[in-house]
């Protein structure tokens, strides 16, 4: 059932887009050669509403792509829809969200994680190197809804754009913070902390998100920018991650200390629970940007430690220009340690997914009307 509902994500109560009452909604899981079958009630009295499922390739039902105005109409208020569709895609982190209007990105709208594993654990490439898993939806939020009016009046164009770090997507949007799975602590209305300030103060309880490890296991996150407008800067206080997939794409092992998502990207990365389990450690996603640090944190929870409530003591050890960073786009000579996407080799596919030829693009020049970008950065295509 898709619906708005009252929600306190960030301290400051709003309405919310979610299916059967949770933001963000209820993560799928599918093994490859399923037929996923998904019945959408819209709830909402005024609205319309669709499903896409972002990173699947829908070759033998187009027509299930949810996209309004390509492959359907929307889901009118009160009427259903059932989407059915076999899964054919490579085992790995997608995700879903609504795709009609305004509604279609991030923040408040509709927006879940959907996993696709292999009939068998063995089966995967990587999956003899973790032990469990867990998913982050990182997210950007408006708590106003001024701002939503105001793109609808005049369009993302006419607003002002922010400076981002490593000119990494900028965002067009003023927006309040972010969210780790649902949660995140943005302080009074207004209130913004300065970069850097990542501990001042600490999020409330009831404003941050536990993962649960226990010493010795090996975890597989799944991390997956479900925002609108910002990339994000992914890390874990005194944790070094190995990155193992980037987009459903299976990589070889790639260690670094943070990974950036740009918006709609998923990563896949192992953390090893090998600290000390005696405090919590601070999860950290944060902005780009250079004045200002909209952020959102979840705790690290050792089995063995002072418990789930506890404020973690960590903090972060390295400056910018000593981490080591995944899809980082160092244009600006800052550091050696700035690995950008073309760093990360895809791991060999197995016989029957191998390729028959390999188109390799240097550009790639997006344009509508008299507006377009060019995305100057080389990248293999399989066919």
């Amino acid at each position: 059932d898709i619906d708005y509902f009252r929600l306190n994500a960030d301290g400051r109560t709003i309405y919310a887009m979610g299916a059967n009452g949770q933001f963000p909604a209820p993560t799928i899981e599918a093994n490859v050669g399923d037929t996923l079958r998904v019945l959408v009630n819209n709830r909402m009295k005024t609205e319309g509403v669709s499903i896409h499922w972002h990173g699947l390739e829908q070759r033998t039902r187009p027509w299930m792509d949810g996209v309004v105005g390509v492959t359907q109409c929307s889901i009118l208020p009160n009427t259903s829809m059932t989407y059915e569709f076999d899964i054919t895609e490579h085992p790995g982190t997608y995700w879903y969200h609504n795709h009609n209007g305004l509604n279609k990105v991030g923040t408040r709208a509709l927006q879940g994680a959907l996993i696709i594993h292999a009939r068998n654990k063995s089966e995967e490439i990587h999956g003899n190197d973790y032990d469990e898993e867990r998913t982050f939806l990182i997210n950007d939020w408006f708590a106003d809804n001024e701002i939503v009016e105001m793109l609808m009046a005049v369009g993302a164009q006419n607003v002002p754009v922010t400076n981002t770090r490593e000119f990494m997507i900028a965002s067009s949007v003023p927006y309040d913070g972010m969210t780790l799975n649902g949660l995140g602590y943005n302080g009074p209305p207004g209130h913004v902390q300065p970069y850097g300030k990542f501990n001042t103060p600490a999020p409330p309880r009831e404003f941050r998100d536990v993962i649960d490890v226990e010493v010795g296991k090996r975890y597989r996150l799944r991390l997956i920018n479900a925002g609108s407008s910002f990339s994000a800067h992914f890390c874990v206080d005194d944790h070094r991650l190995t990155v193992i997939a980037s987009d459903g794409a299976d990589t070889e092992p790639f260690e670094v200390d943070c990974v950036n998502i740009a918006v709609a990207e998923r990563y896949d990365v192992i953390l090893h629970a090998d600290q000390s389990p005696t405090k919590n450690y601070w999860v950290r996603a944060a902005t780009l940007e250079f004045e200002l640090n909209h952020s959102a944190y979840a705790v690290l929870a050792y089995a063995q430690g002072p418990g789930r409530d506890a404020t973690p003591t960590s903090f972060e050890r390295l400056a910018w220009d000593e981490k080591e960073i995944a899809n980082c786009f160092d244009w600006g000579g800052i550091t050696d340690k700035c690995h950008s996407l073309t760093a990360l080799r895809r791991h060999p596919l197995p016989a029957q997914l191998a390729c028959d030829r390999s188109l390799h693009l240097r550009s790639l020049l997006f344009q509508m009307n008299t507006c377009g970008f060019l995305w100057p950065f080389p990248m293999t295509s399989c066919i």
